[in-house]
């Protein structure tokens, strides 16, 4: 009787998690959009994120079986690294060092949970199918995130007012986000944020809806894409779809055929210009303007951040100072200080802080995540890191080349886009990059154990 429980337990779980995983991927993009508990906000993901640890660590229970995989042990010995500097940090950064030292402190549970997370997911042999349904929430995510911010920037230019800022203004009041806005507005001008606090997540979400367009041949993906780029003024979205391109155009199949666009998706892209002619004839004295003032912001954002004539882009001097602010926490280097106290060497150093600024002195990670994830996890931590990313990288590209499936696609173009995006902005344990990394180190674990 035992044992029939159990069966029909694991028959429900797995019958209603599909759904609930395509959600996870879903609110994994969209951190803004939850339920108010106490005046504390609660994303829906969060909530998802709890679900699948239950339901993962059930299923545990039911069946217990620790499993170690060998791509994924270089994840999870990267995480366990970055507990150790957390718990370092946590430790021995007090006093005037308080600040960076509480930061280490509260990236601890999340550690942890991520943890849990990829040992769990290893441990059930029926969450490998559900890796395909996290994937399509993820990329229907990216899609409703282009689409929310291109309603939002077109809304603005049509009545001068932000739909998101609106909508979300009491969340905004609720977590303190500068000036009370998820959009950012400046100069007739707006940047918007999607589903998101900040206009810069649409850099890794815009990119990799651009790849997976462009891989799987839908023109409609890669037009919203483009919209929510140009809604965002993402610079680093751009730049980053741009770069994607060539990573994208390299892989060919075995046979060297590429596929071509379907009849559907023949008819799609015709629709989608017959509808851009039509709005241009009818509105294109209002909308040429728009777009001019558009290109125009893209190439203002370029020239005051990365072509400044005062001196070297803020990301420049954080590289250049780097040998200094080590040194200045050289016994942290090993292990690190822990996740969020990256500026710590910055900070403390009154010679790097008459180089990068003055206000640079509080607990922050830098815009690249890569050189952040040196200082927040150490040599050893980071060389873990850059083991893991070099495997997905290598093993889905020659999936992608070999057309092998859409998940593969997927993983391949959201590995890219990582890997450029975080040259120019900190995704610091970003939640979608997190799950799609440990799903799909799992499928290459699962994939190598049944060959």
């Amino acid at each position: 009787m035992k044992e029939e429980k159990r069966a029909a337990i694991a028959v429900f779980l797995n019958k209603i998690f599909p759904a609930a995983s395509l959600l996870l991927g879903l609110f994994s993009t969209m951190p803004v959009l939850g339920v108010v508990v106490r005046d504390r906000d609660v994303s829906f993901y969060r909530i998802l994120f709890a679900l699948a640890l239950l339901f993962l660590g059930i299923c545990f229970l039911m069946k217990p079986r620790l499993k170690l995989g060998k791509k994924s042990l270089w994840l999870e010995l990267w995480l366990f690294v970055g507990l150790i500097g957390c718990v370092c940090g946590m430790l021995f950064l007090n006093g005037p060092r308080a600040e960076w030292g509480q930061a280490a402190r509260s990236y601890i549970p999340k550690v942890i949970l991520l943890l849990a997370f990829c040992f769990l997911w290893q441990a059930n042999e029926e969450a490998d199918p559900l890796a395909e349904w996290i994937m399509r929430g993820f990329l229907l995510g990216c899609a409703l995130n282009c689409l929310w911010a291109t309603i939002d920037a077109v809304g603005f230019y049509a009545t001068g007012k932000s739909l998101n800022n609106i909508l979300f203004y009491n969340y905004c009041v609720r977590n303190d986000i500068r000036e009370h806005t998820l959009s950012l507005i400046f100069h007739g001008s707006i940047r918007s944020g999607g589903f998101n606090s900040d206009p810069a997540q649409l850099g890794f979400v815009a990119p990799v809806l651009f790849g997976y367009g462009l891989a799987r041949k839908k023109p409609l993906p890669v037009f919203l894409a483009i919209c929510g780029i140009a809604a965002s003024a993402s610079t680093t979205g751009l730049v980053s779809a741009v770069l994607l391109l060539v990573f994208l155009l390299r892989p060919r199949s075995k046979d060297g055929i590429q596929n071509k666009f379907s009849k559907a998706d023949r008819w799609m892209l015709v629709i989608l210009c017959a509808l851009i002619a039509l709005v241009l004839l009818l509105q294109g004295d209002r909308i040429l303007p728009l777009a001019q003032d558009i290109l125009h912001r893209f190439a203002a954002r370029i020239q005051s951040s990365y072509l400044n004539n005062n001196g070297p882009d803020i990301r420049v001097r954080y590289v250049l100072q780097a040998p200094f602010a080590m040194r200045a926490v050289l016994p942290f280097m090993l292990f690190g200080s822990g996740f969020g106290t990256a500026s710590l060497g910055y900070a403390t150093t009154p010679e790097v802080l008459a180089v990068i600024g003055q206000s640079h002195d509080f607990a922050y990670d830098m815009e690249n995540t890569f050189l952040a994830y040196i200082f927040d996890t150490g040599v050893v931590g980071f060389a873990l890191y850059l083991i893991t990313m070099g495997t997905l990288l290598l093993a889905y590209r020659k999936k992608y080349a070999a057309r092998e499936s859409a998940f593969a696609q997927s993983v391949y173009i959201t590995v890219c886009v990582s890997l450029l995006s975080m040259l120019f902005y900190h995704y610091i344990l970003f939640a979608p990059q997190m799950m799609i990394f440990t799903i799909a180190l799992s499928r290459l674990d699962r994939e190598a154990e049944a060959a």
